[in-house]
């Protein structure tokens, strides 16, 4: 029998054909874990809520945009202030590409940059929990 994972979180990686990846700016929270960082943008999934359901519903509100997830990347254990959860990284792609980018919700900036600069720019403590999927993706081009 299968067991079906127990995700708790979602993240996802917006591209688009120009092989650049959306990230969001967490607005100014003294004591947040991302506040005013760079970071792939996601969330939370409600109890019962479809994993790619809580993806699409998460971009729509932090990004203004719909989205399209096309496949899961990785899953891996993400720990914030004690509390690890499994997140679920998906690659998606923006249904309308002429949708503006909108920040909503807890950002503050949100925009598409080169897959190539996301190591650079993306918040340096969550990366150390990254899988070597979610490394590797953003290292080969």
């Amino acid at each position: 029998m299968l067991k079906t994972k127990n995700y708790q979180g979602v993240i996802a990686i917006i591209t688009n054909d120009k092989n650049e990846v959306i990230l969001g700016k967490k607005i100014i929270k003294p004591g947040h874990f991302l506040s005013d960082s760079w970071h792939l943008p996601g969330g939370k999934i409600n109890q019962g809520e479809d994993v790619k359901k809580a993806l699409e519903r998460e971009m729509k509100e932090e990004l203004s945009i719909t989205i399209k997830p096309i496949k899961l990347l990785c899953d891996y254990p993400v720990t914030i202030k004690k509390m690890t959860f499994l997140s679920a990284c998906y690659i998606c792609q923006q249904k309308d590409p002429n949708d503006a980018l909108k920040p909503a919700d807890d950002l503050q900036a949100a925009q598409y940059f080169p897959k190539t600069e996301i190591l650079k720019i993306h918040q340096k403590e969550i990366m150390k929990s990254w899988p070597e999927e979610l490394v590797k993706y953003f290292s080969n081009f």
